[in-house]
Formats: structure tokens, sequence, C-alpha cells
């Protein structure tokens, strides 16, 4: 399983605004500590807005925060929401495994995976930051 740059960058951010003190960031901020490309930043955090993880608010005490409780998003979400979530995908990268199409290490994989996918149904921001304090 392998998550595409956008998630990641997506799901490191998040995180780092769970875990930090801050309650509010910059894009600009956000970019030259998590050395994510600015403008590549700024889209992930458009898609952000609308899956409604996070909110920006203009002016002087404006920026971006987290608009949901910690405990209600879920790293799986994050996947979903921007269209990463392909529990199918053959582990060698041989397109998609299925039950008459499989890889040399379908069976192999196949539990690993689940419980992988578990974890992303399971595992919220609010677990991160604890896991970080």
């Amino acid at each position: 399983m392998k998550f595409n740059t956008t998630s990641e960058y997506a799901i490191r951010v998040l995180s780092h605004m769970a875990i930090s003190k801050e309650k509010h960031f910059s894009s600009s901020t956000l970019s030259a500590i998590l050395d994510i490309p600015y403008k590549y930043l700024t889209r992930i955090m458009t898609s952000l807005v609308k899956s409604g993880f996070i909110k920006s608010q203009r002016g002087r005490a404006g920026g971006i925060s987290i608009a949901k409780d910690l405990n209600d998003i879920k790293i799986e979400d994050i996947l979903i929401a921007l269209n990463d979530f392909d529990n199918k995908s053959c582990i060698m990268g041989e397109g998609i495994c299925t039950g008459t199409d499989v890889c040399a290490l379908h069976t192999r994989w196949e539990d690993p995976k689940q419980m992988i996918n578990n974890k992303f149904m399971k595992t919220t921001l609010q677990d991160i930051k604890e896991d970080n304090s």
C-alpha cells in the first residue's frame, strides 16, 4: 500500500496541526516547516477546506485551523476525500488484485493489508496527537 504524494502531504499537514500547540497556521509557515512546495500546499489546503477538515479565515486574527473535533477525523476519511483509498491495488504494482487475477504476494499480503486498512479506519488525529504528546 502506497499513498500518493497529495495524501502524504495532507496527512503530514493535518498531523502537524493536531500536534502543534498553535491553533491557527498560515500556508507559508506550513510550507516552510513541512517542506512542502507552497503552490502544492495551497491546492491541498483547498481540498481539505472543501472536505470540511480545515477552515480558513481571512484577516489579522485569521489563518488555517482544524474545523472538526480531532476524534472525528480518521486517516481513512482523509484518504477517501483525496481519492486515495484503494485497497484493491496490488502491493507489487501489477494493477488490481482480484479473486481471479492475483500477484505472487497476494495470499501473504492479504492479512497485513486488512490490518493496515483497519488501522486507517480507526486512527484519528486525536490518536496521533496523543501518540506525540
